[in-house]
């Protein structure tokens, strides 16, 4: 069962959320302009798209900076 849910804002803030807990485990503003949010398969990164159609990948262990950056355009 998943304890943890995604929630990204259009501001580019993004919350990391307990399911159990009812709180938030970490909030960041990572990039503006988010327009969608998915989570990896397993769990352990999620990946962001951008109104500038930038693609970005987070990693949850190190969420300073994304672990890759997509520019399609």
């Amino acid at each position: 069962m998943f304890t943890q849910l995604l929630i990204g804002y259009e501001t580019g803030q993004i919350v990391l959320w307990n399911l159990r807990t009812k709180k938030a485990e970490l909030r960041w503003q990572p990039l503006e302009g988010l327009c969608s949010i998915t989570w990896h398969y397993e769990g352990k990164q999620f990946m962001c798209a951008h109104v500038d159609g930038t693609l970005t990948t987070w990693n949850l262990r190190s969420f300073e900076k994304p672990s890759s950056i997509i520019a399609p355009h």
